[in-house]
């Protein structure tokens, strides 16, 4: 049975948020239509998924006045809900805004142990169905009915892609290193350097070893202890390395080192920089670049060279949390 206590609410940790009837998680769907992906409004609606589904994967953001948000981590979608819809939409979690909409109270069933997401605005729950949801009748929060199953969850901890304060490698989809120079950044391949080897050759690897600092809001940055710099992509897709910076004194207006990471499946990760709403792109010719402009909900299947598989290494250290902008300041991230 899932614990009475109220679930971590910690901003940028990562959940699954599972439904007690009918054992599904709340995931963000979105609805294919030759090849276009439909993502706007009701249009884009919440769904339930299989445990092993990227699109259940939620950050909490901090709403204020012990309110959250739920950010989708694959779609880059908040959860909103009317007095009539439940849907995804699209921004980054960086750029919450006070949106009534999106704003939900953690509320413990009084029976069962589980908890409701309850909007004060229009007074109703997050509610799920047999593969779908819906929104419940209006109600104040104190009287959540205990036998209201379809509006009772429970949240799971997950594990984020990159956590702040380990060190990482980054191998791209077709076998190349994320690489960092004194003054710029590119990909490399070793035939024989694989992820499965890399753990015993970090001492001839610094260049391709980074550290995964939060950022704030549910995002990261990759910071580079050989070099002292941090990675970057510009608003024309160049990826850079800035000037020297140790890994706890990222600025809080430096904008284009900030990455969500975005869940592709098959433990494959991109990185968005929402700023300049650019993935971080390996190219054939052994370089670093940003995307052409593409929202995480968008990424269409073929593009490969923005896939990148994650190298956990030894040695981590604990979270580098440096100031943070807006009054943030906590240790989980994505």
């Amino acid at each position: 049975m899932p614990s009475r206590t109220l679930p971590p609410r910690t901003p940028g940790s990562t959940v699954f948020i599972e439904n007690n009837f009918w054992q599904q998680r709340l995931a963000n769907q979105m609805v294919a239509t030759m090849g276009m992906y439909l993502n706007i409004g009701p249009n884009t609606h919440m769904a339930s998924a299989s445990p092993a589904n990227d699109r259940a994967r939620w950050t909490v953001v901090d709403a204020g006045d012990g309110e959250i948000a739920l950010h989708n981590e694959q779609t880059a979608m908040f959860l909103m809900i009317s007095d009539q819809h439940i849907w995804g939409h699209p921004a980054a979690a960086s750029h919450w805004a006070n949106w009534s909409s999106a704003r939900f109270t953690v509320v413990p069933s009084p029976a069962s142990g589980w908890f409701g997401l309850y909007n004060k605005h229009f007074k109703r729950f997050v509610s799920m169905g047999d593969h779908g949801t819906y929104v419940s009748p209006e109600i104040e929060a104190k009287d959540f009915p205990a036998g209201w199953t379809h509006q009772q969850f429970k949240f799971i901890v997950g594990k984020p892609y990159l956590q702040p304060g380990t060190r990482v490698a980054l191998y791209s989809h077709h076998k190349t290193w994320l690489r960092m120079h004194n003054n710029f950044t590119d990909t490399v391949q070793y035939p024989a350097l694989t992820p499965g080897n890399f753990h015993a050759h970090l001492a001839a690897h610094t260049w391709e070893t980074f550290e995964v600092v939060d950022a704030g809001r549910g995002e990261i940055a990759l910071h580079s202890a050989k070099w002292a710099r941090f990675v970057g992509l510009t608003p024309t897709g160049l990826a850079y390395s800035t000037e020297h910076r140790h890994a706890d004194q990222l600025p809080a207006e430096w904008t284009w080192e900030r990455f969500a990471v975005v869940p592709l499946g098959n433990g494959l990760i991109g990185l968005h920089n929402p700023q300049n709403n650019r993935f971080l792109t390996a190219t054939p010719q052994g370089g670093a670049v940003g995307s052409a402009p593409m929202s995480p909900h968008g990424i269409p299947d073929s593009w490969t060279w923005e896939r990148w598989q994650v190298v956990e290494l030894t040695g981590s250290s604990v979270p580098t949390s440096p100031t943070l902008p807006g009054g943030w300041d906590f240790d989980a991230a994505r």
